[in-house]
């Protein structure tokens, strides 16, 4: 049986409380995989690690090309890891093959185009970065936000 970990400050990690639960394919009504069970505090992590890395200059201090070129490699790992992905979410979720796959390949279709926007803003004459959000995202040296979710099981 598959194990999925949280993924926080860089690492893949347990729960801060340790708890985990089976997710169970609808298909087969089996249990494929253990999954750690994010909390508050797991979600306050995030958050504070999410900060510490944009205030270090990690991400935010990058160069605009340097951002183009991690998300370029990001969406080639999507397209890369693309049959595990939409098998996983098949037994999770219950999703269809066709419908799974159209979403990892838009994943990734995502990702590029966000590249390919951000660098296009950054070397248009005009400078104007209010096209589009996305378009603005990569140039901008602010976060935009910070999410955590909850979801019973």
């Amino acid at each position: 049986m598959d194990e999925y970990k949280l993924f926080i400050d860089g690492e893949f990690v347990d729960a801060a409380d340790g708890q985990t639960f089976e997710t169970i394919d609808p298909g087969t009504g089996l249990p494929f995989a253990t999954v750690a069970k994010a909390g508050n505090a797991d979600a306050e992590a995030a958050i504070a690690a999410a900060k510490r890395a944009f205030d270090s200059g990690i991400w935010s201090g990058l160069p605009l090309a340097e951002r183009v070129a991690k998300l370029q490699d990001f969406a080639d790992q999507i397209s890369q890891q693309g049959v595990r992905m939409v098998m996983t979410e098949c037994m999770d979720a219950g999703q269809i093959v066709a419908y799974a796959t159209m979403i990892a390949t838009w994943a990734s279709l995502l990702m590029r185009n966000l590249a390919t926007h951000s660098r296009r803003v950054a070397n248009s004459s005009s400078g104007s970065r209010s096209a589009c959000a996305w378009e603005s995202y990569l140039g901008t040296s602010q976060p935009l936000w910070q999410c955590g979710r909850s979801r019973p099981r």
